[in-house]
Formats: C-alpha cells, sequence, structure tokens
C-alpha cells in the first residue's frame, strides 16, 4: 500500500435545509441525499482517485449499508482485506447543510466503535508507505490507534492525524500520546482551537507544532496555515461555489498526502490540497467531490503532478 486510511465509515443521510431548527421548531428539507462517508474512509477514496494503492483498517455492520459500503470501496479500488464486518449497526451520519453549503453532523458511531488493538494488524501497516488517522468513538479505539502510530513510525512509515471535532475536545492530556511524534498534524481551526486550549494562532501554533514534524491548520475559504522547520506560511484558497462543504477536509487531506508521498515542498503538498478542497465543495456528498487525477490537474491549469 502506499496509504492505509484508519478510522470511520459510515452511511452519510444529507438534508439541506434553509436553517438549523431550534429546540420544538421544524424546518422543511428542501433535498435529501444518501451518500457514503465516515472521515478515514473518504480519504481512502480520495486518494485512490489520485492513483494512489490504497487500504483501509475498520469496521462495518453485517446490514445493507456494511455491504453498499464495501462495494463501494472495490469500486474505487481501495483494499478491503482489512475492513471487519461485525454484528452490529454500520455507522451512520445525519448531516445538514444549510444554504451557503455549510454543515452540521450528528454521528451514530455503531460498529466503528468496537475497533481494538488486536484489529490493527502490523505486518498490513509495515508493507504501507504511509498512515492516516482520524477520530473513532469507542473504549478501546484510541488504544488501537495509538498502536498503528507505534507499528509506523518503529518501521519506517510516516503518520498523519486529523483529528476532527469529537476528537479535539478531548484535549492534549488525552490525546497527546497518540499525536506525539507523528509527521503530520492536520486539524482545521476549530479543532485546533479546542485540542491546544488556545484562540489565537501563535498560541496555538507555540501549542501544537513542537509535538510534530509538519503542522497544517486548515483555515476553510481561508486556505491553510502550514509549518515545519524551514517554511511557515499561509497558503490561500482556490475559488469554487460552495454546493457542499462535507467531505472538503478529507479532499483536502487525501491531496496533502499525496503530494507529501510524490516528495514535494510543503508549499506545494498545500496548493494540491487547497485544489483539492476546492473542486469537492462543488459537490453534494463528501465522496462524489472527491476528485480524480485528471479534474485535479484540468483544475485551474495544474501542471503535471
Amino acid at each position: 500500500m502506499d496509504v492505509i486510511g484508519i478510522g470511520a465509515i459510515n452511511m452519510d443521510f444529507i438534508m439541506k435545509i434553509p436553517r438549523l431548527p431550534g429546540k420544538d421548531d421544524e424546518v422543511f428539507a428542501t433535498e435529501f441525499y444518501r451518500r457514503f462517508g465516515g472521515s478515514a474512509a473518504n480519504f481512502a477514496v480520495g486518494c485512490a482517485r489520485l492513483g494512489l494503492k490504497t487500504g483501509f483498517i475498520g469496521k462495518i455492520g453485517y446490514d445493507d449499508f456494511g455491504d453498499e459500503l464495501l462495494y463501494a470501496f472495490k469500486e474505487e479500488g481501495v483494499d478491503t482485506t482489512h475492513v471487519m464486518q461485525i454484528e452490529e449497526h454500520t455507522g451512520i451520519v445525519t448531516v445538514w447543510v444549510y444554504e451557503k453549503g455549510e454543515r452540521s453532523m450528528v454521528a451514530y458511531c455503531g460498529a466503528n466503535a468496537h475497533i481494538e488493538p488486536e484489529d490493527i494488524d502490523e505486518d498490513y501497516i509495515k508493507g504501507a508507505r504511509h498512515i492516516h488517522i482520524t477520530s473513532i468513538e469507542g473504549p478501546r479505539a484510541i488504544e488501537a490507534l495509538i498502536r498503528a502510530k507505534k507499528i509506523a513510525k518503529e518501521n519506517g512509515v510516516s503518520v498523519s492525524i486529523d483529528p476532527g471535532c469529537i476528537f479535539a475536545e478531548k484535549g492534549l492530556d488525552t490525546l497527546q500520546p497518540l499525536i506525539n511524534g507523528v509527521d503530520i498534524l492536520m486539524p482545521n481551526r476549530l479543532e485546533a482551537e479546542r485540542l491546544s486550549g488556545e484562540k489565537e494562532l501563535d498560541e496555538i501554533v507555540k501549542k501544537l507544532y513542537p509535538l510534530v514534524d509538519i503542522l497544517v491548520i486548515k483555515l476553510s475559504d481561508k486556505g491553510c496555515f502550514v509549518k515545519n522547520d524551514s517554511v511557515e506560511t499561509l497558503v490561500p484558497a482556490y475559488k469554487n461555489r460552495p454546493v457542499d462543504t462535507t467531505g472538503a477536509g478529507d479532499a483536502f487531506a487525501a491531496g496533502f498526502i499525496y503530494g507529501y508521498l510524490k516528495g514535494y515542498d510543503l508549499k506545494k503538498c498545500a496548493e494540491i490540497a487547497n485544489k483539492c478542497a476546492a473542486l469537492n465543495i462543488g459537490v453534494s456528498g463528501a465522496r462524489e467531490g472527491m476528485p480524480t487525477l485528471r479534474q485535479l490537474l484540468e483544475f485551474q491549469g495544474e501542471p503535471n503532478l
């Protein structure tokens, strides 16, 4: 494998609404979609579409949703040998998308919550170039992810982490054993604030950067902030009409890791990531907008990658 995604895989139910309802309130959805989702799963599909040999570690249920998700992975060329089906409901996420493309989500973890350290195949990770970890809720989830990181780092496999809001809320006291020493940490701005306990970007960087080799903070329509030992800069976003921002962060991560594995410098990795995110938000659904390498090349005249 070039890349292995480790984390959540879900079925998404997406409704477009004019506003978020309050307590005892009601609004009518103008559109409804059922889509494949899960941050790590979206990332894996994004990498596969960019031409990387991609695998996945995670759990789905023995149900119709699980069967559909497994089939979709195979159609995308994602290796499914370490996608485990168990007697539990497949994870489900309800997504509300507002008029400007922004969104809110509620997740039911289901099978995702049953990931355990024993599910992390040492040989599978040793055979990869990179692993990408996203949040999973479960009694032994963090323990499982720490095991994956440890195996990777001991065997020269690079590691990135995209914590997500729920993980970030746990703070550094809980997550530092997982984050410390990874190659790339890529939260969005809100996640970075929650993780660090700081509000100002300078203070966030002081807290988070010493733990990792590369810090990437996604800044939505402003682009991203990137830092390593030689570069510290803001890289502006590329414009596209937002239809649905669900999955934009996963597309960003796939683009960044694509560039990283190709050996591009930090700014170029960020530019590729921003382009992938811009392409993603123009389509409804987390995976539907994941660009292929051809689409990336054609977007705003990208030279050969």
